[in-house]
């Protein structure tokens, strides 16, 4: 009697040469033989060692090269990247995926509670004109040390706080550096504002 050969799911194979019953099955098999062998450590480790040491050759790095810029210039792999990119279901897992950078204000979970008043100034129109008066009338020179441009403040004279009715008075700012603006203070002042070059 002739043995029948069978596939790994217990169906005769396809051909006598074959040794799965279909296309199907074979991908599912190597598929779960493939994810084995991913979760063995000593394969991984060699695995590994593998890449590291095919990335240090010039000439791998060279044929990759050469295939990015075949890439770039044929225009049905740029049409596929582009459909790729614009479908529906490609912006659903990107949305997923980036689901944090969607969330804003308390819905955020960097949020560490609510901006104070100063914070909030800094965005509206008359702070930001109050800013570049200041800085015009000085010629863009810090009044400390006399340095042009560069990272510039512009300080309340009386304080934010103290004279909440000067905030705006443009006679009640002056043009600091970044450094100067820190001495005055007794503390460390990030630049927020950089290269002004006049």
């Amino acid at each position: 009697m002739k043995r029948v050969k069978l596939c790994p799911c217990g169906v005769p194979v396809a051909t006598k040469d074959s040794a799965y019953c279909s296309p199907a099955c074979r991908n599912t098999a190597l598929v779960n033989k493939a994810n084995s062998r991913y979760t063995d450590p000593v394969f991984k480790a060699k695995h590994q060692a593998g890449v590291i040491a095919r990335s240090q050759r010039a000439d791998w790095r060279a044929s990759q090269r050469e295939g990015s810029k075949r890439r770039s210039q044929d225009p049905n792999y740029l049409k596929k990247l582009v459909d790729a990119t614009t479908s529906p279901e490609y912006k659903e897992r990107w949305r997923e995926a980036m689901i944090h950078t969607w969330k804003r204000g308390d819905k955020h979970p960097s949020w560490k509670g609510t901006q104070t008043e100063r914070q909030l100034a800094y965005g509206r129109q008359e702070y930001t004109d109050w800013r570049a008066a200041v800085f015009c009338r000085d010629d863009y020179t810090c009044q400390h040390c006399k340095k042009r441009g560069g990272s510039l403040h512009a300080h309340h004279i009386e304080g934010w706080g103290a004279s909440p009715d000067l905030r705006y008075v443009i006679k009640n700012g002056t043009t600091l550096c970044a450094d100067c603006h820190s001495t005055v203070h007794g503390h460390y002042i990030p630049g927020r504002y950089r290269n002004h070059r006049k």
